[in-house]
């Protein structure tokens, strides 16, 4: 969860993307992993966009995997342009790596309509097998939760297109990308 941090004392979301200037503004002393409660660190640079890492290794229940520059940014880019493409979510409230406990999983990217729908918007870039794709949305629909998919990198497969086709009637895909 590289954007999200849970204060060590309030237990308050902390999204660096939310800050202007995060190593004024946040006390890294305050920050720690909202899955295993370990001590996170800032990254912060003038290429790369800021965000938390840990400081050993994550040791959750949760279903994570690491992410790379190109996944974080297509979260980014996700959150701030869904509104502007799709004009249902102009009232709805998005949030970057919502921790789901009943399934043990983070979403990417969560949206909440006024209504009280919730869509999980999940970006997968590295290979993966449609029967993957199943499990974990699957997994989403147990809680109530409609899944979006965003096929990218070795993702974006013929293979994973049909199955989002048979599986939700379309395939979004997603070419964003940057070099960390």
């Amino acid at each position: 969860m590289p954007f999200v941090a849970q204060h060590r004392v309030t237990g308050e979301r902390i999204d660096i993307t939310r800050y202007r200037n995060p190593s004024r503004e946040i006390q890294p002393q305050d920050c720690i992993c909202p899955l295993c409660e370990g001590d996170l660190i800032m990254r912060i640079g003038l290429i790369r966009q800021p965000h938390f890492a840990h400081r050993a290794t994550c040791e959750s229940q949760y279903k994570s995997h690491p992410e790379s520059a190109a996944h974080r940014n297509a979260k980014l880019y996700l959150q701030n342009h869904l509104r502007e493409e799709f004009p249902e979510y102009m009232q709805a409230t998005i949030e970057l790596e919502v921790k789901l406990e009943p399934i043990w999983r983070v979403a990417d990217l969560l949206v909440t309509f006024p209504t009280g729908l919730r869509q999980a918007h999940e970006i997968q870039l590295a290979s993966i097998t449609t029967g993957k794709l199943q499990e974990r949305t699957n997994d989403y629909t147990s809680m109530g939760v409609d899944v979006v998919w965003w096929l990218g990198g070795h993702a974006n497969t013929q293979e994973n297109q049909l199955w989002c086709i048979e599986t939700f009637g379309y395939s979004l895909s997603i070419q964003y990308a940057l070099e960390e």
